[in-house]
């Protein structure tokens, strides 16, 4: 295992070689899963979902369609909607014209609106996430789709079950006056396999990634509720349990480095709270 100051070295270093680009276009085609808490039956249900966005400085405009387990279109709407100032997140995303109901009579327009949007990116991947709700309030759920980053060359989509499993929970909490959040994941000491998936504000954004000395980063935006809420979970525990990391996170002034650890029955959570200006 290496010392504690050589693997703070290389953390640095690592982390030095990891700056967050410009703001990204939100424009081109996203797919994922559209979850409604009630299907005509009164269960809930997930569904494959495609999203075309055209950005044209703070609008967007577009469309959303929801498949069939066929991946035949049962509906699509147009949608539209205005980022913050400089792409501040969240956002909303409002229902415009139905073009497409291949649905049962009056299930169509149950739907209202996109809202509390989130981006966030890996090396990999750019995700789009976040809540959505219908005319009445009965009707709710979460959506969460996905592209390919720029610089990946294959997509991955996590799986559909995105709530987080129920374990105990050992919890950080760090206040700050940045709405940005950067956090570098890393193996803790020798390189053993371990595995892990992670969680923002209970939708799984990260799914059994390997930790190893090549960070796995992550560029949030607190929502306006204030609160931020990572939780990082074993997937496995390694030649050497239990599942130890380390995440070194940036949000305004605040640079720390933050040793994990977790199993099967416990997780990591680091809870991001918004100074109130």
């Amino acid at each position: 295992m290496k010392s504690l100051r050589t693997l703070v070295a290389s953390l640095i270093v690592l982390s030095l070689l990891y700056l967050p680009g410009k703001s990204q276009d939100l424009s081109g085609s996203w797919k994922g899963i559209f979850h409604s808490n009630l299907d005509g039956h009164g269960r809930p249900r997930t569904l494959t979902m495609v999203m075309e966005l055209k950005e044209n400085g703070r609008n967007l405009e577009g469309s959303f369609a929801n498949l069939s387990e066929k991946m035949e279109v049962n509906v699509r709407y147009q949608v539209s909607g205005i980022t913050g100032k400089k792409k501040k997140f969240p956002f909303s995303l409002m229902r415009g014209k139905l073009l497409v109901d291949n649905l049962p009579e009056g299930v169509a327009q149950v739907f209202r609106e996109f809202y509390d949007i989130q981006y966030l990116a890996t090396d990999s991947v750019e995700y789009l996430f976040g809540r959505w709700n219908g005319m009445t309030g009965q009707d709710h759920g979460y959506f969460q789709v996905a592209r390919k980053n720029t610089i990946a060359q294959k997509l991955s989509l996590p799986a559909t079950r995105l709530s987080y499993p129920e374990r105990r929970s050992s919890e950080n909490l760090i206040n700050t006056s940045s709405q940005k959040v950067d956090l570098a994941f890393f193996d803790n000491g020798e390189i053993d396999g371990d595995t892990i998936s992670v969680y923002v504000n209970d939708i799984r954004v990260v799914h059994n990634q390997r930790l190893s000395a090549t960070a796995i980063h992550l560029q949030l935006d607190i929502p306006a509720s204030g609160i931020l809420k990572v939780s990082v979970f074993a997937e496995n525990l390694g030649s050497i349990p239990p599942n130890t990391g380390v995440v070194v996170l940036k949000s305004g002034e605040i640079n720390k480095t933050l040793f994990l650890s977790s199993d099967f029955e416990s997780n990591a959570t680091i809870i991001f709270k918004l100074k109130e200006h």
